[in-house]
This record gives structure tokens, sequence and C-alpha cells, in this order.
């Protein structure tokens, strides 16, 4: 069996008399019975099938739809804590071709850095209920949707298991690294390339998203 490989930014670390967290293949389902769009799936992939998941998972969203981004507050910036702490950034709607093929270009960046978050939101076309698909700063990738069965179907053509009781890595002992950290990955990539904060500015100004104010979702 292939061993699971995990972000380079995301690590493993023992806990209290427990050696580091390997994690597994798979989804969970979690259904909010008063939520409009009440099915939310995460998704725990290993690198790099993570992106290419990610990116057939958003081919169930509408043609017009708005990046979302995140990272963490700078030193000074006094934000809302969304969630515990992440600066969240909303952009305007496009489509979400044009998103993607930037996305694509950083898809080392956000399917590897600790610091980064990026994924598309909007609304169904048909029913107009909202729809996300995102990669967090764990690496877990989550779908919000009112109809759970165009999901089950992508996951079934990529042989992903449902596991009920699945545990994502950002729920054991872990810790977060920007890529900058990573020496050997300077012969790849520029500085720039590696630092989290430049990354999300670069992306930010390609797609027209605010760089430092807070948008609350």
């Amino acid at each position: 069996m292939q061993s699971f490989r995990t972000p380079l930014g995301v690590i493993p670390i023992a806990g209290d008399d427990e050696p580091p967290f390997q994690p597994e293949r798979g989804f969970r389902l979690t259904i909010y019975r008063h939520s409009r769009s009440p099915y939310f799936f995460e998704l725990s992939l290993p690198v790099p099938e993570l992106f290419n998941v990610f990116r057939s998972l958003t081919e169930h969203l509408s043609d017009m739809v708005y990046p979302v981004m995140e990272r963490p507050p700078e030193e000074g910036e006094d934000l809302p804590a969304w969630p515990q702490g992440r600066y969240a950034s909303l952009g305007r709607y496009m489509k979400r071709h044009d998103i993607m093929a930037l996305f694509q270009k950083h898809a080392f960046q956000i399917q590897n850095d600790g610091m980064l978050g990026a994924g598309l939101a909007g609304r169904n076309d048909d029913t107009g209920f909202f729809r996300e698909v995102f990669i967090d700063e764990h690496k877990t990738l989550r779908v919000i949707t009112e109809d759970p069965a165009e999901i089950k179907d992508i996951l079934r053509e990529n042989d992903i298991p449902f596991i009920p009781d699945l545990t994502l890595l950002g729920e054991r002992a872990h810790a977060h690294r920007s890529l900058i950290v990573f020496d050997d990955l300077r012969e790849m990539f520029s500085e720039p390339e590696l630092a989290y904060d430049q990354v999300f500015t670069d992306i930010a100004r390609a797609l027209g998203m605010p760089a430092k104010q807070n948008l609350s979702l």
C-alpha cells in the first residue's frame, strides 16, 4: 500500500505518548439539516492528487463564481478572527475558468504551503443555493453544496472512499510551515514564489481581490 504523501507545509508531529499521525485517503460527510446548503464534505488526499481532485470538484460550480483566499494576519494587522485568526479575502464574481487558470499556476503552493488557503464559491445557477470548493491551510479539501449526488459521482470516479470516522491531519498534532523555509525548493522557485504572503498578494492582485482589508464571510 502506497504511503500517504503529506503536504510539505503541514507536518505531522508526535503527540502525547503517540507517534506522528499518518493520514489516510478518503472523505467524510456531515449533514446540517437546517442549512440551505446542508452537505459538507471533507476530503483527506495526498499530494499531488489534492489539486487534481480540487479542479474536478470545481466543475460542478457555476461558470461565474468568486475566489476566496486565506492566510494568517500579518504582524500588526487588526483583523476579526475568521476562522481562528485567519484572514479571508473575497473577490468579485468572474469566470471560473479564469480563476482556475491562475490557481493552476500556483498549484504547488496551494497544495503544499501550510499558510495558504484557496478556493471558489458562488451560487448555483438553477437553485441559487450556495456552493463552495476550498483547500484550507491544513490541506483539507472541503465542499459545501445542496446537491451531494454530483459530488459523490466525482468522488466515485476518483475512487475516493467514504470513511465515516475519518480523522483529518488538522485534528491531530501538527505544525505549519511556509515553503520559504525549505532550502531545497530554491532551485525550483524564486523567493517570492515561496513566501506565502507574496503568493497571496500576487494572486489577489491578479484577480482584483482586496489584499489588505478583511471581508467577512
